[in-house]
């Protein structure tokens, strides 16, 4: 169950969060990568049987988000026991984190 601010953790490459609540996910750092990597990361955000949670990716201090052709983050599905995944890709030396909308359940 996930609700209110959560960091994904560094050594993690997959999570699902169940949202019970208006959540925020703080993306990892590329500290510890070795020189020149590249971690792919996937977040599945799943709305509880109530639905209509918010869910939002932030980036860590000294990162920014660049989207996949948007400006913004795409919305998260709001129907209740609905499945959204963004990726989000991370490259060592660079600050910026490319995250795209992977899947979202109709």
């Amino acid at each position: 169950a996930a609700t209110g601010a959560l960091t994904f953790p560094d050594i993690q490459l997959n999570a699902k969060y169940t949202l019970t609540g208006d959540t925020t996910i703080t993306l990892p750092t590329t500290d510890d990568l070795i020189t020149s990597s590249i971690r792919a990361v996937t977040v599945i955000a799943l709305q509880d049987g109530t639905g209509g949670r918010t869910f939002t990716l932030a980036a860590p201090s000294g990162y920014s988000i660049i989207y996949n052709n948007s400006s913004t983050q795409p919305a998260v599905n709001s129907t209740a026991n609905k499945t959204t995944i963004y990726t989000a890709l991370l490259s060592k030396g660079d600050t910026n984190i490319y995250v795209s909308l992977s899947f979202y359940e109709a």
